[in-house]
C-alpha cells in the first residue's frame, strides 16, 4: 500500500530551526534553538519513505531517521530512531496519514505510560513542521520539539 499523497509530496530536502523544550531545566533555559535539515526520500512505487534530520543541542550534533510505510487499512507506521531522545533503541510508531499531518503514538512500557506522539505537518506546499509531543502518565502532554522547515530542493535537485 502506498504512503500518503502529502508525504510523496514533501519528497527532497529542507531547511529550518528546530527549538527543543527541557522543561526541567530553570525557566529561560528551557527552549534550545539550532539549525536543521530534514530529508525526505520515497522509495519506488511509493511503498515507504525515509525521513532524515539533524539538528544539535549545546553544539552537539545529533540525528534522527523514521522509515515510515503504510499498511493495508492505510495506517501509518515507522520505525523512529534519534541519537539524542532514545538513543539505544529504535522505536515502532503507529498511526494514521490523513492530509497534510501524519501522527504516530509510541508507548514505553519500561518507562510506565509515558507516550511519544510525532508529528509531520505540512503547512502549505513549501513548508513543513516536525513536531514531537511528550505525554505523561497522567496524560499531561508537554511539546518537546518543534521544528519548522522550508523546502530547499526537490527530488533530484529540481
Amino acid at each position: 500500500m502506498a504512503i500518503d499523497a502529502s508525504l510523496i509530496k514533501a519528497e527532497g530536502s529542507w531547511t529550518g530551526t528546530s527549538r527543543l523544550f527541557l522543561p526541567w531545566l530553570p525557566e529561560g533555559e528551557q527552549i534550545k534553538v539550532c539549525d536543521s535539515t530534514l530529508k525526505v526520500q520515497v522509495a519506488p512505487e511509493s511503498t515507504y519513505a525515509l525521513v532524515t534530520y539533524d539538528w544539535s543541542i549545546d553544539g552537539e550534533p545529533q540525528e534522527g531517521a523514521m522509515v515510515v510505510s503504510a499498511n493495508s487499512n492505510g495506517h501509518h507506521t515507522a520505525g523512529w530512531s534519534d541519537s539524542w531522545h532514545q538513543n539505544s533503541s529504535v522505536l515502532f510508531l503507529l498511526g494514521t496519514g490523513k492530509g497534510t499531518r501524519m501522527e504516530a503514538v509510541y508507548s514505553n512500557d519500561d518507562e510506565g505510560s509515558w507516550t511519544w506522539s510525532v508529528e509531520l505537518r505540512f503547512t502549505q506546499e513549501e513548508e513543513l513542521n516536525l513536531f514531537m509531543t511528550n505525554i505523561h502518565p497522567g496524560g499531561q502532554e508537554d511539546w518537546a520539539v518543534d521544528a519548522s522547515y522550508r523546502r530547499a530542493s526537490h527530488p533530484g535537485g529540481r
